[in-house]
């Protein structure tokens, strides 16, 4: 794999710790498979994970795969502030436990789960406390994951962030035609591209999706349409797709099997070309079907 791809590529740990992933047919890995897919990454020049509080036990069994390959000291962890903390004294209470479950004592990447902890009443005091692990060296970068540019406008409006992880894929484009991504790259604000397979969705055959998704068929077989097209399979116009764009600094991808890494890897190494321009007439604004949160399953 190429330096530049690797530098690019995020290992998404969600799995490490839950069964996530609405295709997701094994499950939550196993010990033995998270330290197959650090080896792997570790093979592949890959250095970058991201992991949150919140994915169940995930920040530990990723830092024991780590520490099982000898590779937590040159890991670059992002992790999150739970989703529900809404205090600077929870704030504080879950970096101490992320540094206790991670086994390390600074982080490249610090993101607030839930835009409202920066928005809120103790946001100002949030921010403070964050500034100070960044010039203490326990912390790189202070991001945020959003939903949507119109909150995250709102986060950038009142403080100036240097990591942002946005939803970003083929069906999911207004970061992009909202001008969004330009502006972030104006800002020098990194950004991570996550849910670029829409939680598997993409990969799978439409017939083979839950009953939810069957309003949202239409969509899902004019990809199919666009893949014939393309001649290439899911895997690789979904990460071609994200790949091409230049405003995208890095992807960030969950497995949950060495052998997933492998195809996505390799798909990662398939030329693309177009894929911006042939993406349009994919993109949908229906946040009924753009939003894991908004499913009903």
């Amino acid at each position: 794999m190429s330096a530049t791809l690797a530098e690019r590529f995020v290992l998404g740990t969600a799995q490490f710790g839950l069964a996530y992933g609405v295709t997701n047919q094994n499950g939550k890995v196993t010990p033995s498979e998270a330290k197959a897919i650090i080896q792997h990454c570790q093979q592949n020049g890959i250095t970058h994970y991201d992991t949150a509080i919140m994915y169940g036990d995930a920040e530990v069994s990723l830092a024991q795969a780590l520490t099982d390959c000898q590779a937590l000291d040159s890991a670059q962890i992002i992790t999150k502030i739970h989703r529900h903390t809404t205090t600077c004294e929870g704030v504080i209470q879950d970096v101490e436990q992320s540094k206790k479950n991670l086994g390390i004592n600074s982080f490249y990447g610090l993101l607030c789960h839930d835009s409202a902890l920066l928005l809120g009443s103790e946001g100002k005091a949030v921010w403070d406390y964050l500034q100070k692990l960044r010039t203490t060296g326990q912390l790189k970068k202070i991001g945020v994951s959003v939903y949507s540019p119109s909150e995250l406008e709102m986060v950038l409006s009142h403080y100036p962030i240097d990591l942002v992880q946005i939803p970003y894929n083929v069906f999911h484009q207004e970061f992009a035609t909202s001008g969004m991504l330009q502006k972030l790259r104006d800002q020098k604000v990194e950004i991570h591209a996550r849910s670029i397979f829409l939680q598997g969705t993409l990969l799978a055959r439409p017939d083979d999706l839950p009953t939810y998704f069957r309003a949202h068929l239409d969509s899902y077989q004019r990809f199919q349409t666009i893949l014939l097209e393309s001649k290439l399979s899911a895997l690789a116009y979904c990460l071609g797709h994200a790949l091409e764009n230049p405003l995208i600094d890095k992807v960030v991808v969950g497995v949950s099997s060495e052998r997933e890494l492998k195809q996505i890897l390799e798909a990662m190494k398939q030329p693309t070309n177009g894929l911006q321009a042939s993406a349009k007439e994919l993109n949908v604004v229906d946040q009924a079907l753009i939003n894991p949160s908004r499913w009903k399953l």
